[in-house]
């Protein structure tokens, strides 16, 4: 396979997890902090937001790093990346749940559906290092 299409699927993934993490890990709850009338009526524990918002900041950190190593076209930050964007899809419906009492929404469709275009590159890029 040549090295350019080897390329095309990971630096894709990456670039789209370095995008997920900006636009859902971060953006998130900087739009959630500027809705007062939303935090208002938000009926639970701010301990609970607390580690929300911790568990979400430390997401889109691995998030950002294993994206830096997928664009270096390493195996071992694919399989990483992988795990990450299902960790990362599975917070965001825990999180959907426990703080809105909505175990499914818009928001979680479509991280859901930007989670499965991601490991289908990375799962594409993956094969083709095994081909190289």
């Amino acid at each position: 396979m040549k090295p350019k299409r080897k390329c095309m699927f990971l630096c894709i993934a990456s670039g789209l997890m370095f995008a997920l993490g900006i636009v859902r890990g971060i953006g998130g709850f900087i739009d959630l902090m500027d809705d007062k009338y939303f935090i208002a009526a938000i009926n639970t524990h701010e301990l609970l937001i607390v580690a929300a918002v911790l568990v979400s900041i430390f997401l889109t950190a691995a998030i950002f790093i294993t994206s830096i190593g997928v664009f270096e076209q390493s195996k071992k930050y694919t399989i990483s990346a992988i795990a990450l964007v299902i960790l990362f899809a599975i917070y965001n419906l825990v999180n959907g749940y426990l703080i809105l009492g909505k175990f499914v929404d818009d928001s979680n469709l479509i991280n859901i559906v930007a989670s499965i275009i991601i490991i289908s590159f990375l799962m594409l890029g993956n094969n083709t290092l095994k081909k190289t």
